[in-house]
């Protein structure tokens, strides 16, 4: 299927659209640059995490730190978020309109 050309009277709008173009193509480059440029930096940074783990790396003080943590949101900080938010809808008032929550 091909498409239909059109075509404007004198040069102007054709120009306007070509050069939106190449504007738009040139800050999509930017833009790529800038990401590549952001993610470079953050494996630098990954990388440099990641030798500091292996050459100072405490594995039994880690191992309970990493598993209180886990405790400590599993057991503790999830069964009370769950019973606040329970507790905020049994005490919410009651509405004359839909018995629906707001979105």
């Amino acid at each position: 299927m091909t498409r239909p050309t059109t075509r404007t009277r004198g040069g102007r709008h054709g120009a306007g659209r070509a050069a939106g173009r190449v504007r738009a193509a040139g800050e999509r480059a930017a833009a790529a640059k800038g990401r590549l440029t952001v993610a470079l930096a953050g494996l630098a940074l990954m990388g440099f995490g990641a030798h500091g783990l292996a050459t100072h790396l405490d594995l039994p003080g880690w191992a309970v730190w990493f598993a209180g943590a886990a405790i400590a949101h599993d057991g503790v900080l999830a069964p009370a978020v769950l019973a606040a938010g329970l507790a905020t809808t049994r005490l919410r008032p009651r509405t004359g309109g839909s018995s629906r929550p707001p979105s």
